[in-house]
């Protein structure tokens, strides 16, 4: 799956990676579009195995991540990206880099289906497939705020269609 690249989606990329798992784990959000992103990771939160490969569970947060802010390109304004249903086939070993494409394969107003397929260079080393459910009305519009809460509290901007990009 390629993501294209879409301009006016920089200030989308810019909000993923204040989030604080990507700020902790080290994941990068490079591309986004309504309804796909692409991310990637260099350097292993955590000491990798014996075998060279990022532990799996780590793994599986990294995909929750990317899944969320991918399936939030899809909802409305304020509404947050909650996990239902994740579900991964570890394919090979997680050694890095790693590229996470994630494409929202349906959604509805209450549901977002998503996949993530993570790779190293060519080779695919998981797959994943998830389910959100769409919180409405849990983040805040910027034009509310108050105080010195974190971007990431408030509702992201928008992206463009693949098709609009």
């Amino acid at each position: 799956m390629t993501v294209p690249a879409d301009p006016d989606a920089q200030e989308y990329v810019t909000w993923v990676n204040s989030l604080p798992l990507a700020v902790e784990f080290g994941i990068s959000c490079v591309e986004a579009t309504r309804g796909g992103t692409r991310m990637t990771l260099t350097k292993s939160p955590i000491a990798a195995n014996p075998n060279g490969a990022i532990h799996g569970g780590i793994v599986s947060a990294l995909i929750d991540h990317a899944m969320g802010a991918t399936a939030m390109t899809v909802m409305p304004p304020r509404t947050a990206a909650v996990t239902a249903t994740l579900n991964i086939d570890y394919l090979a070993p997680a050694v890095l880099p790693l590229t996470f494409d994630t494409t929202v394969v349906r959604h509805s107003r209450a549901l977002v289906f998503v996949q993530t397929r993570v790779r190293r260079g060519e080779r695919l080393v998981d797959v994943a497939t998830g389910t959100f459910v769409a919180l409405d009305n849990y983040l805040l519009d910027p034009a509310e705020a108050t105080g010195d809460l974190p971007g990431y509290y408030f509702t992201p901007p928008p992206v463009a269609a693949a098709s609009d990009a």
